[in-house]
């Protein structure tokens, strides 16, 4: 792209093919998917308020992202050729950074709905939200792993910024860095 505008929190489809970006074309934050190696850019939000973060689902129907839309930041889900979204929390709040488990049935996210920063899922299919990491500390920006099997996130439990890993279904966390980690990605084979 060549435009003049702040972009935030780009992700690629499922495929490759295409990439899914927040971006400040029209002066505010929407979202906007675009071929991967350049073209022509589909608006797929027009909403007032901004929308940022987006992430593909599994199938790349479907894209997550978090807004301000009722007040509070919320997560939604709008399809990736663009339409209504669907508005999954409704906390009075903050909801962000949502992220897909791999079945595509589920979105890890973080919340700050107890008073700091605790990792959440939400299912899809009934709605219903519950805590997978709760603690003392800051703990944020969860990412699935490729397998479904753990939850890689950002906590300062130690003093620090480290990494930390939570089976998907819940448990014990078990940290994974001592030198520092901010923003944890898997690698495509886990």
């Amino acid at each position: 792209t060549f435009d003049r505008a702040m972009t935030h929190g780009v992700d690629v489809s499922p495929d490759g093919t295409r990439l899914v970006v927040s971006f400040e074309r029209s002066g505010n934050p929407e979202l906007w998917v675009l071929p991967s190696e350049g073209g022509e850019m589909l608006q797929i939000t027009t909403e007032p308020t901004p929308d940022w973060f987006p992430r593909w689902s599994p199938d790349g129907q479907q894209v997550a992202f978090y807004s301000y839309r009722s007040g509070n930041r919320d997560l939604r889900v709008v399809p990736s050729r663009g339409g209504a979204a669907r508005q999954l929390t409704t906390y009075e709040g903050t909801d962000r950074y949502p992220t897909w488990a791999p079945n595509g049935t589920e979105i890890f996210f973080e919340s700050f709905r107890l008073g700091i920063g605790d990792i959440w899922v939400v299912s899809l299919d009934t709605g219903e939200q519950w805590p997978l990491v709760q603690s003392a500390a800051l703990d944020i920006l969860p990412v699935p792993s490729p397998d479904g099997q753990w939850v890689v996130f950002r906590s300062n439990r130690s003093g620090q910024n480290e990494v930390w890993r939570v089976p998907a279904d819940g448990g014990e966390a078990e940290q994974l860095t001592t030198t520092g980690g901010h923003q944890p990605r898997w690698s495509k084979d886990g």
